[in-house]
């Protein structure tokens, strides 16, 4: 028989020999090493049991009847102690009765040999408990793995939770703060207010001497969605903002200008840091306040010049999502009534 490995390390186990008869001992380490198997010896008990806690061994082969501590005694110290517990024991004893093999068996011991002890015999129980003991370890890590991983996956989902309750938190505060303009949205229900937009106008923008040229597009926008020249400055002067912001903190914005159904919409997209969750309701509600990634003054006139402001901000960028009601003047309803009339050939004469 080959020497056991002890799981996937190379080194055979090693096999503690507690005896106080020295013949014995050398009996038995005979027997083990012509198993393959190293040993350490110790002359009784207590001195066996110091050996053990040193974490080196991996199989107590125990005499019944030992000075200072007997064999007993030993086995159960080993099977109750939690760095220990999982190392089988033997009881080797010349008694044949009943009871002592009882007593071995509740003191927590594995298997009981009697003197004299027969080599095969001896070699084949070692290889048997510690296989036995092999299985055992590799369950027992293989459930504290999965209820670490347990552990991980249910940690991850708490956070994700609170991730959740936290969005929803700042959502309801800046909506109810603002009036409902302000709504800190997702991806998911930001991108149908992205979609479908009508007199369309692009822009990328990588460098400060291009805010000109988004304040005109915004200016074009706003003329052709019929505003006012007040609201024509008003929305020229938020995009100048959020496109500013945007540009400080990014390498990269997007910026487009279009309208739908009866929303003028401008949508600013950089690849910046984000917003930090906890500042939100300074960055956003406070007049003047600045951090490393704020809009500062930019949101407190957003807010007051537009009728929707849409926030979305993660670690690879921040998007802003305006929107402006685009109310028609007595003139224009009378002349959209007009074409309808004279497309249909109806004379209100």
């Amino acid at each position: 028989m080959g020497p056991y490995m002890n799981g996937e390390a190379e080194a055979p186990v090693t096999i503690l020999v507690a005896d106080d008869h020295s013949l014995s001992r050398q009996v038995l380490e005979a027997i083990l090493a012509s198993g393959g198997y190293q040993t350490k010896t110790a002359s009784h008990g207590k001195e066996g049991w110091d050996i053990c806690q040193e974490g080196s061994i991996d199989l107590v082969i125990a005499d019944l009847q030992m000075p200072e501590m007997d064999g007993f005694e030993l086995c159960r110290l080993v099977k109750t102690r939690a760095q220990t517990r999982l190392i089988p024991v033997i009881i080797v004893t010349a008694a044949d009765d009943i009871a002592s093999r009882i007593a071995a068996f509740e003191r927590g011991a594995d298997d009981i040999l009697p003197k004299p002890v027969i080599n095969e015999e001896l070699l084949a129980r070692v290889g048997n408990l510690l296989r036995f003991s092999s299985l055992i370890r590799k369950q027992l890590q293989t459930e504290r793995s999965r209820a670490a991983l347990e552990k991980e996956l249910a940690i991850a989902e708490m956070r994700k939770e609170e991730e959740v309750l936290r969005n929803r938190l700042y959502h309801d505060v800046l909506f109810a703060a603002t009036g409902g303009r302000l709504q800190l949205m997702d991806r998911a229900a930001m991108a149908p207010l992205l979609e479908d937009w009508t007199e369309q106008h692009d822009l990328e923008i990588v460098h400060p001497s291009q805010i000109a040229a988004a304040r005109r597009m915004a200016e074009d926008v706003a003329r052709a969605a019929g505003l006012d020249e007040e609201g024509v400055t008003d929305a020229a002067l938020c995009v100048s903002e959020a496109v500013t912001n945007a540009l400080k903190f990014g390498t990269r914005v997007y910026f487009r200008g279009g309208r739908y159904q009866d929303q003028m919409r401008f949508i600013i997209e950089d690849d910046g840091p984000g917003l930090e969750r906890s500042l939100l309701p300074q960055v956003t509600l406070q007049k003047g306040f600045s951090t490393g990634a704020s809009m500062g003054m930019g949101f407190s006139i957003m807010l007051e010049m537009m009728d929707q402001v849409g926030l979305h901000t993660e670690s690879s960028g921040t998007t802003v999502l305006l929107a402006k009601t685009v109310v028609q003047k007595a003139g224009d309803l009378d002349a959209d009534l007009d074409a309808f009339l004279e497309r249909f050939s109806v004379s209100l004469d």
